[in-house]
């Protein structure tokens, strides 16, 4: 037995941590909250059904977005209205259809993601990173459809200001 689960935390976890890690605040909650999923994984492994090439990866990444949502709720880290007023005054009227030219590196857009709010950030990913309805997303963390809609807005709008923002110190750099 020990020998098939070290074959699929060799073949899947670090797929998985990059999972865990658009939820977590730091690499350590990443670990913890990989660490907890893939023991349910272990433990549930009986009920897994084969659906075609991938099933394995998606069952266990759902056990671990379940369990980064469980953390999160468990650690009183899901804040949804956290800071929302600051947030708001550190957000111009963006409008989400003007997204700046530059910025293509995704692993610039995930740092920026992660400077998010928990809420706006983990609404975001559900949203636009796993792609899950403002129903589901309502349904998973215990909110209206209309706050699952609102924190996205304003995760879009936050994500494109810290875009502009990084573009223009970006340009200043090479003019001085």
């Amino acid at each position: 037995m020990r020998k098939y689960q070290y074959l699929l935390y060799d073949r899947y976890a670090s797929k998985l941590l990059s999972v865990s890690m658009r939820y977590a605040g730091s690499r350590a909650e990443a670990e913890e909250i990989l660490q907890e999923g893939l023991i349910r994984v272990y433990k549930n492994i009986s009920s897994f059904r084969m659906n075609g090439n991938n099933s394995a990866y998606y069952w266990m990444k759902r056990i671990i977005i379940n369990t980064a949502l469980n953390y999160l709720r468990d650690n009183k880290k899901y804040r949804f209205l956290e800071s929302v007023e600051k947030m708001d005054e550190n957000i111009s009227d963006t409008n989400a259809e003007e997204y700046p030219e530059g910025i293509e590196d995704v692993n610039e857009i995930m740092k920026i993601i992660q400077l998010l709010p928990t809420g706006y950030k983990t609404v975001f990913t559900l949203y636009s990173i796993e792609e899950y309805s403002h129903y589901e997303i309502s349904e998973m963390l215990g909110i209206s459809v209309n706050t699952s809609k609102t924190q996205l807005m304003k995760a879009r709008r936050a994500i494109l200001q810290k875009i502009k923002e990084t573009k223009k110190e970006y340009y200043l750099k090479k003019i001085c």
